[in-house]
């Protein structure tokens, strides 16, 4: 589950970057959001209704989060090049390891040196060739590091919500998300306007991303955060592989090596 739930979020990544490239990624997230926010809540009123737990709170930071890492991680490549910024970022899942072994998840050592082997294997596919010489800002590598910390409080947030339902947790989050980005959009005045084809892709790609959270609750109810965190993290093979169908992007011999590391990383921390 969890290593669906990183193929979902590559993938929404992907289709967010490309509507990205179009109007602004502030409204990118916003419709991608309320769309899906639309959908999860009819879904739960469906389902039986919302019941609140104290678990939710774990949701709200999550949903805080979310949107101020994205939009660091945004900032961040506007400042620096991708080959430094992509990996820093890829180093979310760091963040859940930390936690969960501060939680008292047991690690067996196979399994660290998995979890290292797949965080490092997604920084190499994570770079990506420059032009010229790029003179990195302190900004760039601080946002960058921000957006890897907050993505990481993300899959922390998602684990400990978990028992509180997955379908009251991801109505929480995305309610969160929408406010948050929201005042974004308003506070920067952006327009709100989007084609018809560009929300009909937008939708697909609210729907990519809160199935990623919801695969990776589920998920949390029968592994250690430790590990799932680091699985989690996976998405840019995803994001990778689909720029390469998609747009002809080719993939560097370093990208092919980290694909291969992340690879017997997966297989080392999840035993199989």
């Amino acid at each position: 589950m969890a290593i669906l739930s990183s193929i979902a979020w590559g993938s929404a990544d992907f289709g967010g970057g490309t509507v990205s490239r179009r109007i602004s990624p502030y409204l990118s997230v916003l419709y991608s959001q309320g769309v899906s926010l639309v959908g999860i809540v009819v879904i739960t009123a469906v389902a039986g209704g919302f019941t609140w737990s104290s678990r939710l709170f774990w949701s709200i930071g999550a949903g805080f989060i979310g949107p101020l890492a994205l939009v660091g991680y945004y900032r961040a490549l506007a400042l620096g090049p991708m080959g430094v910024v992509g990996p820093i970022s890829a180093t979310s899942g760091l963040v859940p390891v930390v936690v969960g072994i501060a939680l008292g998840d047991r690690v067996l050592p196979g399994q660290f040196v998995g979890i290292a082997l797949a965080i490092v294997g997604v920084g190499l596919i994570s770079t990506h060739k420059s032009e010229g010489v790029h003179r990195v800002s302190f900004e760039a590598v601080a946002l960058a590091l921000g957006s890897a910390i907050g993505f990481g409080l993300v899959f922390v947030g998602l684990n400990r919500a978990a028992p509180a339902g997955i379908l009251p947790s991801l109505a929480v989050q995305r309610s969160v998300n929408v406010v948050i980005i929201a005042a974004l959009v308003v506070a920067r005045r952006t327009s709100a306007r989007v084609s018809r084809g560009d929300l009909g892709r937008l939708a697909v790609v609210g729907f990519l991303d809160v199935s990623a959270n919801g695969l990776f609750s589920y998920a949390s109810h029968f592994g250690s955060l430790a590990i799932l965190g680091a699985l989690g993290s996976t998405y840019p093979i995803s994001t990778t592989i689909a720029a390469r169908y998609f747009h002809s992007e080719r993939l560097r011999p370093v990208q092919i090596l980290g694909a291969a590391v992340t690879l017997i990383g997966i297989v080392l921390a999840t035993g199989l």
